[in-house]
């Protein structure tokens, strides 16, 4: 496997995996502390830093 698939595989996983977060935290499922726990393990967990979308509350955008 080429390195450019094996990043778009992780961008991939990384997206889904924020997905059912923001989903869980819209049917509340889960408290907002839950939710910013669980978003900093998986941040961390694919070596991204904390960026501008998550600072200003887009997860309650999220229609």
């Amino acid at each position: 496997m080429e390195w450019y698939q094996m990043d778009a595989k992780k961008c991939l996983e990384f997206s889904k995996k924020m997905a059912v977060l923001r989903r869980l935290i819209q049917l509340g499922l889960i408290s907002e502390n839950e939710y910013i726990l669980a978003k900093n393990k998986i941040m961390s967990s694919y070596h991204i830093l904390e960026s501008e979308y998550f600072k200003t509350g887009a997860v309650n955008k999220v229609a």
